[in-house]
């Protein structure tokens, strides 16, 4: 489980806010003004923005299907059929408002604060808030948005927070490329970099925090994606689980990988022979925080963390291997040799086993936490036996 950066701190952080914003004033019923944050503003007219990349679409009504016709008349909202865009698209938002009103009168009374009721607008700080907090601060002293919504028929998630909408659009890889996210957080073993493509795009699946059936008025929020890879976003499916949360919660050093023999230490010696003579287990360092303690738990279950790291037993048999062919000495003396190429001895340590273990940058590459936690072990190892 690796940290992720969240878009307020993140260096794209302009051009995130941008393409997100115009991506979910195309899908979300409401006025564009309502949805952008105050300091933003979007045209009405389809334009495109040469610094960003990429095109504004103009606002129109949703397409008069037969099943959207049964919606609007399920809510007495009547049409003629020759009703003009501008009509049907108040249509769209006066629907929206009924379906809110009768799905959850928290969420109503939260998206229409201080709006006179025969007015389509939503309060504008409200949902920018909605659509911007932190999953972890759903409850504060302010307000609470952790609602309970019973919604069957799944009419918040299709009419209003529409997410499959929003995830059809091609602009979502470009948003996902602006993240930069290029290992999976959950399980940090796969790489989910996005490739754009003239036809088509390869990308990260995306995880939503907080299930969008259970909370289907955070389906379009921005803290609610998780990029990750496919089989974790699988694991993890629909279900309400307290993982470990990635915008704010890491493992780091509070959960450390380390070897446990099983009946021989003969895999020390890198001995291929030996790989099912331990096990990679982990250890909590940080049992007093009960409640992290309980997501972290929930964590390795969820993902099934611990029989995936022992799928790479030849993986951590090869840092034993290096570390003893290439002992600590040596590694210092390239340091000496080769000032220009290392600043020092975790520099080397990089380039030997072709990874980065810093821990500001074990969201880079593959099992960069492992490779650190094995490299910690191998070295106090090393220290133990010139102790002796």
């Amino acid at each position: 489980m690796i940290k992720l950066v969240p878009f307020y701190e993140h260096k794209n952080k302009e051009q995130i806010i941008t393409l997100y914003f115009n991506m979910v004033a195309s899908v979300m019923p409401f006025y564009p003004e309502d949805i952008f944050p105050e300091e933003k503003s979007r045209q009405e007219e389809e334009r495109i923005d040469a610094e960003k990349g990429f095109v504004v679409t103009k606002r129109r009504f949703r397409n008069r299907t037969k099943s959207y016709d049964e919606v609007l008349k399920k809510y007495k909202i009547f049409e003629k059929g020759n009703e003009t865009e501008e009509k049907r698209i108040e249509h769209d938002m006066l629907l929206a408002k009924r379906i809110i009103y009768y799905n959850s009168k928290e969420l109503y009374k939260f998206l229409y604060e201080g709006i006179e009721n025969d007015s389509l607008h939503v309060n504008r700080e409200n949902l920018h808030t909605l659509l911007t907090i932190p999953m972890n601060e759903l409850h504060t002293d302010e307000y609470n948005l952790d609602f309970q919504i019973m919604d069957p028929e799944k009419e918040l998630l299709n009419h209003i927070f529409r997410y499959d909408v929003f995830a059809s659009k091609k602009e979502v890889s470009k948003l996902l490329k602006l993240f930069d996210v290029e290992v999976c957080p959950y399980c940090n073993r796969t790489f989910i970099t996005t490739l754009e493509k003239s036809e088509g795009s390869l990308r990260a699946q995306i995880d939503h925090y907080k299930s969008k059936s259970k909370y289907p008025h955070l389906a379009l929020s921005i803290m609610n994606m998780i990029p990750s890879c496919g089989q974790c976003n699988h694991m993890k499916s629909d279900e309400d689980i307290s993982v470990l949360y990635p915008y704010a919660e890491e493992m780091g050093d509070s959960w450390v990988f380390n070897t446990q023999p099983q009946g021989s230490i003969m895999y020390l010696t890198w001995n291929p022979t030996e790989k099912d003579r331990f096990r990679i287990v982990g250890r909590n360092r940080n049992e007093q925080e009960v409640e992290y303690s309980k997501r972290l738990q929930n964590s390795l279950n969820v993902f099934e963390l611990e029989d995936l790291y022992n799928s790479h037993k030849e993986y951590v048999l090869d840092l034993f291997r290096q570390r003893y062919v290439f002992g600590e000495d040596y590694l210092l003396s390239l340091c000496d040799r080769f000032p220009k190429l290392f600043h020092d001895l975790t520099d080397v340590k990089n380039m030997l086993y072709l990874s980065d273990i810093r821990k500001e940058n074990w969201g880079k590459r593959p099992l960069s936490k492992l490779t650190h936690d094995i490299d910690e072990e191998i070295s106090r190892l090393g220290k133990r036996n010139n102790s002796l």
